[in-house]
């Protein structure tokens, strides 16, 4: 029988003790830390409270715990988020690590950080810039529609800075949404507009004329060929051709100051003939007057008339009145140099007959009578 060695059971015995000891003592460590952790969990303490049940390990339901306590540190990051203390929840998601989607909400709060300074720059007028920053916010909240609203009030604005063509181009990037199409007719519209308007200034009316026509504004138009007539009128006038002046201001009727205008060159146009009739005063006389328009009518008027009256041209006839009687056909205004037939003047100078063809576009100067207004032009043969 083998002999046992009391020094080895001794040593043995020693060493079980010292395990015995060092377990109680670890068993004893691991029960004051895991009541710090619960006195760190109950005192708010979440974030050492976690970091105290992770060192635990799988001491009692130290694992747990830590998750509780990280539960706490997420609900405070969301209510940061909630209260807009963007980078404080930041801070608190970072430190949860990959815990439930911590990762997902830090992403979801900095695309709320740029979707508030998207609109910032939207609200200060900063509209492209905003319409780029809603675009790389992709699907997150309405960033796609406003982006589109940006985009297309930067097209706004730049057609308001007369941007015509830069502005066509960004709402051709809109597609369909909301009038975009409709908003590049109506700048192709102003283009068109101002185009007129700068031939009118040159005075190229009647190419101007047919622009707004295109447009469809056809009042423009009108006042365009008005203009061009009423210039051509001025300047007429201003040549002292005055007799020219008044049809063309006539032809314009109520358009800008015409009437007043035509009044002011058939006044000259008196003047002028009183004073050139007044020399070949006497010299012979007229004893009646017939005149035949186009409708076969006869007016008659006699009176001390010059000679030169022989080689006159008559044109036109305003409100003749001989002897309390009036003829339709001569109140009649449409006897203009630019009508469209002829007719007769006769008449009788020391009882001899003369008669004067009156053709279109033959000029007229005007002169006043006892009987009313009669319109002439022509040379004596001592003039």
């Amino acid at each position: 029988m083998k002999k046992i060695d009391l020094k080895s059971l001794k040593n043995i015995f020693v060493a079980l003790i010292c395990a015995a000891a060092l377990l109680f003592a670890a068993g004893c460590e691991n029960y004051n830390s895991y009541k710090a952790a619960v006195e760190l969990f109950e005192n708010g303490q979440y974030e050492e409270a976690a970091g105290a049940f992770d060192a635990l390990g799988d001491y009692k339901d130290a694992s747990e715990r830590a998750d509780a306590a990280r539960d706490k540190i997420y609900e405070a990051a969301e209510l940061l988020f909630g209260q807009s203390e963007y980078e404080k929840a930041i801070e608190k998601f970072s430190k949860l690590g990959g815990y439930r989607d911590a990762p997902g909400r830090i992403e979801t709060i900095k695309k709320q950080i740029a979707y508030e300074a998207a609109v910032a720059l939207m609200e200060q007028g900063e509209y492209e810039e905003a319409a780029k920053r809603f675009t790389e916010l992709g699907a997150y909240k309405d960033a796609s529609e406003l982006a589109d609203d940006s985009q297309h009030k930067f097209a706004e604005a730049l057609f308001g800075q007369g941007k015509y063509e830069q502005a066509i181009g960004e709402f051709s990037k809109l597609g369909g949404y909301k009038d975009a199409s409709g908003r590049i007719e109506t700048i192709k519209k102003q283009i068109a507009y101002e185009a007129a308007v700068a031939l009118m200034e040159n005075g190229k009316y009647e190419e101007a004329a047919k622009k707004f026509e295109q447009i469809g504004e056809d009042a423009l138009s009108k006042e365009a060929l008005n203009l061009k007539d009423y210039m051509e009128a001025l300047e007429l006038f201003e040549r002292k051709e005055y007799e020219l002046a008044v049809i063309k201001f006539e032809s314009l009727g109520d358009f800008k100051d015409s009437p007043l205008r035509a009044e002011e060159a058939r006044e000259l146009c008196i003047a002028i003939l009183t004073v050139v009739s007044a020399d070949f005063a006497n010299i012979g006389h007229i004893k009646s007057l017939r005149f035949n328009g186009e409708n076969g009518s006869e007016v008659a008027m006699s009176g001390d008339w010059n000679e030169w009256f022989v080689n006159a041209t008559i044109v036109r006839v305003w409100g003749l009145e001989l002897d309390g009687m009036s003829s339709s056909i001569m109140n009649q205004k449409n006897f203009t140099r630019d009508s469209g037939f002829t007719f007769n003047i006769v008449f009788d100078i020391d009882g001899e007959e003369h008669n004067i063809i009156i053709k279109p576009g033959t000029q007229f100067i005007t002169r006043p009578t006892n009987a009313g207004y009669v319109l002439l032009s022509g040379n004596s043969p001592n003039h």
